[in-house]
């Protein structure tokens, strides 16, 4: 399914590839907040994976009249193939591409936050660290390796400035075309941690950085 919308090609277009696993209630709140807090000067379109969805949820997101190409996902070992599919669906024309987790809340000025940084550093993979505000801790955001190889990796808290990451989750990923054009898209294969790995390390031979940016962009359902 895929709502046609009027897009004004003086805005600058940014997808978004966001898998969500939650009901449908809060799915449609999640939907509106996404489109609700984008910048003024971004048009953005949306691939939304959900897992069989009913005939009657798709017709509510298609009353919401918003640029949403909803993706099926047969079961959880077809997801994979249906971020290859929803990465096809995008425009050549995009300039920037969001990987978001469905289940996360975003503050009201995460998407702001990413639009300044991504002016500041343009050709960066941008990662956005979410909350536990009781523990105050990291829930997801970017990794660097330990020195002890029975940990693997330690979270990094980026407080005041971006910081330089070996791994990072995939709650909130931005790419600009300038690395995808160049390296190609996150890996869609069965294991993300191991295939976020292997794009950082792609994109630090073509000298892109990956950052993970201070603040917090939200926290978890």
């Amino acid at each position: 399914m895929t709502n046609t919308v009027n897009f004004d090609p003086s805005k600058k277009s940014v997808a978004v590839i966001c898998y969500a696993p939650i009901s449908d209630e809060k799915l449609l709140t999640t939907l509106k907040q996404l489109f609700s807090l984008r910048p003024a000067h971004w048009r953005m379109s949306l691939q939304l994976l959900l897992d069989r969805p009913s005939d009657s949820l798709l017709k509510l997101i298609e009353s919401l009249g918003l640029a949403i190409t909803v993706v099926p996902v047969k079961s959880s070992r077809k997801l994979a193939k249906s971020k290859r599919f929803a990465l096809q669906n995008i425009s050549r024309d995009v300039e920037a591409i969001i990987w978001l987790d469905g289940r996360v809340n975003l503050n009201s000025a995460a998407y702001n936050q990413l639009n300044n940084f991504s002016t500041s550093y343009p050709s960066a993979i941008l990662i956005g660290q979410f909350l536990d505000k009781s523990k105050s801790l990291v829930l997801a955001g970017g990794y660097q390796k330990s020195h002890l190889p029975i940990f693997g990796k330690r979270a990094v808290m980026a407080d005041k400035l971006p910081v330089d990451v070996t791994a990072f989750d995939s709650a909130l990923v931005f790419i600009p075309n300038v690395v995808f054009n160049k390296i190609g898209n996150l890996g869609t294969r069965a294991s993300p941690a191991s295939a976020n790995r292997n794009f950082v390390r792609r994109a630090k031979r073509a000298n892109f950085r990956t950052l993970v940016l201070p603040g917090s962009f939200g926290d978890f359902q």
